[in-house]
């Protein structure tokens, strides 16, 4: 049987969840896997000194990883995780309740039956309604023991293992105290204390390589020019105005690497690039910045041979010899050593052996390394590229996987023909065969699809282009520096992964909004004002669980326009939107909308909004309230209290006429359909913003609009809908 090597390269990815602004986390999902899953993995290799491994390590990662490390994250989970249970209001209950349940049920929470049977007392509808009814009949010693359990499920393993302080606090587990509670931050603390010097300590010793990936996780070709999606898949449709910014490019590979060596005290060798993410640009670009080796999927590799791996029934390979053992390209005077990962074998650890027992998976694995041996007839000894995410999978494994990995070891260093090798190691040690074309694509589907191919991304690549291209035009030189991170922190993979119909999770409006927000921030660092459409949502036609409340109108209305209630009925029949808080670190502590109805007649549109003080109070601060129209588009209402209330109807900054507007308890509005150029059929959406010059306090929907048509005179006797 011929000698095996294994080169295992592990992902560790997350995207910046860091608001610069607010200067605080939107997600809590570094700390989390921070406690279970970035420390361990680098802590398991003492116990197998033969074992060799590559872990990549994503610089935004890094960079928020230093942040907890130093107690500098300021996060919203992580605040009311610690909060007295005394202390906590209806609104961080209800956040409590819809955010603590956020693991794996079966390996995670069931593991704790405490937190198993809050979870069932909780229900498994996380409406808002629904939630604030579950608040009133959770204890205060309910909530503590979820702020407890919560985080204990995240402890790392070889904590709940060996450390008395954890293992005392699983064995009483319930009815915990605000002492246990700061105990297990302290213990919370530490883990995050140890995480990077147990990537140092690993590669001092030799038995790991840290290879890094662009500074926040660009996929690189489309940096470099957006149409190479269509060269990857001719379906995919490019956008009106191709991205072409290679500059970009290199600025997020150059300061990825530069972090790296600030941290780690040298530069690394190696890269990942963003999901696998590669065209013949990229890899120039790649050894033009000095790095050594890169890697990517299988069938990247098929697509640029043009020759098929022959991937039979049973995942076996017809063609073994083109896969396993590396690659060289070469660019004039400089060559980058390529990888390409067993999609099979990568794709057993991430999916399937989970479902399996840690004896049976890891005897599995190494049958199937061990057949590829027995069947070998290269020249030179195999080598098999195992690269995968390093966190997310053990969530689905027992006991997060840890004793699947030991077995995985154990299994390697007793082998007499299976050794480990690092990245570095096997691109060095074994001459590359020449590859003299790199076919564009990532590791899925070898295309980019998944980031560009749905109206969703499409969109959101159009709102970065243009906030970039007003900040190249207003600072040329980059001077405003903070403006320029906003950019770079927009043109990560993760916003987009999010977009289309491809994925979906909890936190996809999390997502759309931090997107958002970073591009919002670029305008308000140029003191210019963001185009309405930024205020929307992108994913906004898509249901939102725990959403907002929403109702149609139902009948004609004629309210009259004084800014008060004078009759239940005038507003009898109208469509509502009631602001409901999400329960995120985005809610916004200076929200002033508290509903907003809508209705009509056959002649006019009517506006009613409701506030949480009352409405004339914020007009005499200085704000002015919008009503943004994105269709009819370029049209917005500007209502003011100069002295007396004023409303002007705007088309692309010129008055069009001045419309009828009240101010007092709540605050009412009337624009005629014709002023809009609007006629019964015709689309009507808007949304409310609340401004003081350029500067936006709120506006709603949060991250949507109300959609509607113009009526006809058969409206009250149809169905009407939003």
């Amino acid at each position: 049987m011929s000698q095996i090597t294994i080169v295992f390269l592990w992902h560790m990815h997350q995207p910046l969840y860091l608001d610069h602004f607010e200067k605080s986390y939107l997600l809590p999902w570094v700390r989390l896997h921070g406690l279970k899953d970035y420390y361990g993995m680098a802590s398991l290799l003492k116990e197998f000194p033969d074992i060799k491994m590559t872990f990549n390590l994503v610089p935004s990662l890094i960079q928020q990883l230093l942040d907890y490390e130093h107690g500098t994250a300021n996060e919203k989970f992580q605040s009311l995780s610690l909060k007295s249970s005394e202390e906590l209001t209806e609104e961080d209950r209800i956040y409590i309740l819809k955010n603590f349940f956020m693991a794996n049920r079966l390996t995670m929470i069931s593991r704790y039956p405490r937190y198993d049977a809050l979870l069932e007392k909780r229900g498994f509808n996380v409406e808002e309604d629904h939630l604030r009814r579950a608040a009133r009949i959770f204890s205060k010693q309910d909530f503590l023991d979820l702020q407890v359990l919560q985080k204990l499920a995240w402890v790392d393993e070889e904590y709940i293992e060996g450390d008395a302080r954890i293992i005392d606090l699983i064995q009483r587990g319930k009815n915990f105290s605000e002492a246990d509670k700061k105990q297990l931050a302290d213990v919370e603390r530490e883990i995050l204390g140890k995480i990077i010097p147990a990537y140092r300590d690993a590669a001092a010793r030799g038995q790991m390589e840290l290879s890094t990936t662009p500074y926040y996780h660009p996929i690189l070709p489309l940096l470099i020019d957006s149409t190479v999606a269509h060269e990857a898949n001719y379906r995919t449709k490019l956008l009106k105005d191709p991205f072409r910014h290679p500059e970009d490019a290199v600025h997020q590979l150059r300061e990825g690497r530069l972090l790296f060596e600030k941290v780690f005290g040298w530069s690394p060798t190696g890269l990942w690039p963003s999901e696998g993410s590669v065209s013949m640009d990229t890899l120039k670009m790649a050894a033009d910045e000095g790095y050594k080796w890169a890697a990517t999927d299988e069938e990247i590799l098929e697509q640029s041979l043009g020759i098929s791996l022959g991937r039979g029934p049973d995942g076996s390979l017809g063609n073994p010899g083109l896969l396993y053992k590396p690659y060289r390209m070469q660019f004039a005077d400089k060559s980058i050593g390529l990888l390409f990962r067993d999609h099979i074998l990568s794709d057993l650890f991430g999916f399937t052996y989970s479902k399996m027992g840690p004896k049976e998976a890891a005897r599995d694995f190494q049958n199937r390394i061990e057949a590829i041996g027995q069947s070998w007839t290269g020249n030179q000894p195999p080598v098999i590229s195992i690269i995968l995410d390093g966190e997310n999978a053990w969530e689905y494994y027992e006991k997060g996987g840890r004793e699947f990995l030991r077995r995985i070891c154990d299994g390697i260093q007793q082998s007499k023909v299976i050794v480990t090798a690092t990245c570095t190691q096997a691109v060095e040690q074994m001459p590359g065969a020449a590859l003299e074309r790199i076919s564009p694509g990532s590791w899925i589907y070898h295309n980019f699809d998944i980031w560009i191919g749905h109206e969703e991304d499409r969109r959101a690549w159009e709102m970065l282009s243009l906030a970039r291209d007003l900040l190249a035009e207003r600072d040329p030189e980059h001077r405003l520096t903070a403006a320029w991170e906003e950019i770079y922190i927009a043109e990560g993979s993760d916003w987009f992964w999010w977009y289309g119909e491809d994925h979906s999770s909890e936190n996809d409006w999390e997502f759309d909004q931090l997107f958002r927000k970073h591009l919002l921030n670029v305008y308000s660092i140029l003191g210019e004002t963001a185009p309405p459409d930024l205020h929307v949502s992108i994913i906004a036609g898509r249901k939102r669980k725990g959403g907002p409340s929403l109702s149609a109108p139902t009948r004609f209305i004629t309210p009259k326009i004084d800014g008060r209630i004078t009759s239940y009925f005038e507003w009898l029949g109208a469509g509502e939107y009631r602001v409901v808080t999400r329960g995120t670190s985005m809610h916004k502590t200076r929200a002033i909308t508290q509903s907003i109805g809508f209705g009509f007649n056959l002649e006019d549109l009517y506006i009613r909004v409701d506030t949480v003080s009352r409405a004339s109070s914020y007009f005499a601060s200085g704000m002015e309230m919008h009503l943004i129209f994105l269709a009819p588009a370029r049209y917005q209402l500007i209502c003011r209290l100069t002295g007396e209330a004023e409303a002007r109807l705007y088309r692309e900054d010129q008055p069009v006429s001045t419309c009828c507007f009240a101010v007092d308890t709540v605050i009412e509005a009337m624009i005629p359909f014709r002023e809009l150029g609007l006629r019964s059929g015709d689309q009507l959406e808007f949304y409310i913003s609340w401004q003081r010059g350029r500067e936006v306090f709120d506006a709603q929907p949060d991250g949507s609009s109300i959609t509607l048509a113009v009526p006809d005179e058969a409206f009250e006797s149809q169905y009407w809908e939003v």
